[in-house]
């Protein structure tokens, strides 16, 4: 069955999406797998959402204003979602600079934390 790790995919797209690894760098093993694929109701990539699972969660500047908004346990209560359960890893996009309690829960939960250059509206795409 193939497989694709969270570094694989790091490795062959970081130029063309402009990737940084911030954080979670133990999530990099992690692995993409047809299964998790074909699992009813999952996307693969798609933007900020705590309600519907979505392999790759993708934040944009305004998903940062949403979440630096928050109370403090609010927060706290957001990230534990967005870092559990089916979420791969999680891109920063829009140039957007990661808060460091976003890389303390990305390593806290040992999932990769990457951010892009690009707008979140054409990385999704």
């Amino acid at each position: 069955m193939p497989r694709l790790s969270v570094q694989q995919l790091f490795d062959d797209r970081r130029e063309k999406l402009e990737l940084t690894w911030i954080a979670g760098r133990q999530g990099g093993e992690r692995d993409l797998t047809q299964d998790a694929l074909k699992r009813p109701g999952v996307g693969l990539v798609g933007h900020f959402n705590l309600v519907h699972p979505i392999v790759m969660q993708t934040l944009g500047k305004s998903d940062m204003d949403y979440l630096d908004s928050q109370p403090w346990h609010s927060r706290e209560e957001s990230l534990e979602t967005l870092f559990t359960g089916e979420t791969l890893c999680v891109f920063v996009c829009d140039d957007a600079e990661p808060p460091v309690y976003l890389a303390e829960a990305a390593d806290r939960h040992g999932t990769a934390l990457i951010a892009s250059r690009q707008k979140s509206r054409v990385f999704v795409n």
